[in-house]
Order: C-alpha cells, then sequence, then structure tokens
C-alpha cells in the first residue's frame, strides 16, 4: 500500500498543476461579430431552407434527448422513493427490535433478580444446616466425648 502512495501523490499533484495552468480563471472573450460585414446577396433561399430543416432536425434531437432525460429522472425519482419507502420500512423494524430488545433486556434483569433471591436463599439455607450440624457435633461431642478412648 506505502509502495504506491508516493508516485500517486506525484500524478495527483502533476495532474492539478497542469489543470490549473490550463484554466487560469478567465473565461473566453467572443469573437464580435459585425452585422454591417455580413454579405446577405449570397444566402440564397435554399440556405436558409436548409438551416431551418437542420434547425428543426435539431429541435427534435434535443426533444428525444429532453424525452430520455425525463424518462431517467421518472425512474431515478421512482428509485429513490421505493428506496426511502423501504427505509422507513426498516426504521420501523429497527424501531420493533429495539423495544423487544428491551423487553428481553428487562427480563433477563428480573430473571437475573430473580436467581439472585434463590441463591441467596440457599445460602442462608446451607449456612443454617452447617451451623445445627455443627451444634449436633458439640452437643455429642459434650455427651458422649467421654466415652472416646483416643481422647
Amino acid at each position: 500500500m506505502r509502495l504506491f502512495f508516493f508516485p500517486s501523490l506525484v500524478a495527483i499533484v502533476v495532474t492539478v498543476l497542469l489543470l490549473c495552468g490550463h484554466c487560469n480563471g478567465q473565461s473566453p472573450t467572443p469573437t464580435p461579430f459585425d452585422i454591417n460585414k455580413v454579405d446577405f446577396s449570397k444566402i440564397t433561399q435554399k440556405d436558409i431552407d436548409a438551416t431551418k430543416a437542420h434547425l428543426r432536425e435539431l429541435e427534435k434531437q434535443g426533444q428525444v434527448i429532453n424525452d430520455k432525460q425525463a424518462a431517467l429522472i421518472d425512474t431515478q425519482a421512482q428509485t429513490l422513493l421505493n428506496a426511502s419507502k423501504h427505509t422507513n420500512e426498516l426504521q420501523g423494524e429497527i424501531h420493533d427490535l429495539a423495544i423487544h430488545d428491551r423487553q428481553m433486556t428487562d427480563k433477563v434483569a428480573e430473571q437475573q433478580t430473580v436467581i439472585a433471591k434463590k441463591d441467596l436463599a440457599i445460602l442462608w439455607r446451607d449456612g443454617i444446616i452447617l451451623i445445627l450440624f455443627t451444634i449436633i457435633g458439640v452437643f455429642l461431642f459434650i455427651k458422649y466425648g467421654k466415652y472416646l478412648t483416643f481422647l
């Protein structure tokens, strides 16, 4: 990746410099047109008709291009509308999932609370049983300890 970074950077800088050299911010100035220098005697009716026909052909081509662009714009607008609808549907599903997630998180928290309470109850039970066994052991030792020969 780093191997191509420096040559790419040099190419970009050179391209920008070349473009800036050709486009120095000045717009081209049109050549002034002097109507008085036109010789109308050389223009025939055939030239006028050909120019009008060419103009009509250009208008037809322009209309075809406009129709294609309008159809493309309509298609793009419909695609964007469909994408927007789909996005709204997805946002609704995400909202529903967030609500479901919150509900499941609450249920898990409740279950963890119940489990913690049960664990505490089991710990108390085991502690009480241990205390009872200890009391019974001490009682038996006091009562029957005199019969133990190894003491």
